[in-house]
């Protein structure tokens, strides 16, 4: 699914850019406002489920869109390109909508099916299979979150994701930094 999103998403941005073209300068704001409300809303599309696998055809199109507003050739670092755009990769939007999610069902009551299915899920994860909730335990457990699984309670759900998302950016940014240094 992720895949064929992505081959629309692509000629979406192609469309826009090819729309785009006709102005003299548009400032990159502008552009990728269009972007993240149209594009990445539709190429993350479903991400609440597959959200913490890390899709390169998603993120492909994101780098494609990046280099062409910079009118730089596709050879050109990724990295390079959206640090100079400060841009954050799509995979941790992803992440946080999937994370949100879990907060939802977590605070679901028991009777509704999302909820039922859930309990299955991390019973079988005791078990030892994977599933989509054992995907989410061990995201939250390598980002430092662990306590949080434990629990499976957030008080205050708009705090924690915040403080969520700022450890991922974080960690994203530390990462971008150690490969930029690698590589020059």
């Amino acid at each position: 699914m992720a895949e064929n999103m992505a081959d629309k998403g692509h000629r979406v941005v192609m469309k826009l850019l090819s729309a785009l073209s006709y102005n003299e300068c548009i400032h990159y704001k502008t552009f990728f406002k269009i972007f993240d409300s149209k594009i990445a809303s539709f190429l993350l599309y479903g991400s609440e489920i597959w959200g913490l696998t890390y899709m390169q055809c998603t993120e492909s199109v994101h780098v494609a869109a990046c280099k062409r507003f910079l009118n730089v050739p596709k050879y050109a670092c990724n990295n390079s390109v959206l640090g100079d755009l400060a841009r954050f990769r799509l995979y941790l939007f992803s992440c946080k909508r999937c994370i949100k999610y879990w907060i939802r069902i977590t605070r679901t009551p028991n009777n509704k099916i999302d909820k039922k299915c859930y309990v299955m899920m991390k019973l079988y994860d005791k078990n030892g299979h994977t599933y989509w909730a054992t995907c989410a335990r061990k995201h939250l457990y390598e980002n430092g979150f662990g306590y949080v699984w434990e629990l499976q309670n957030v008080q205050n759900p708009n705090l924690f994701l915040y403080i969520y998302v700022q450890r991922i950016k974080d960690q994203y940014i530390q990462r971008w930094r150690i490969e930029c240094a690698n590589n020059s």
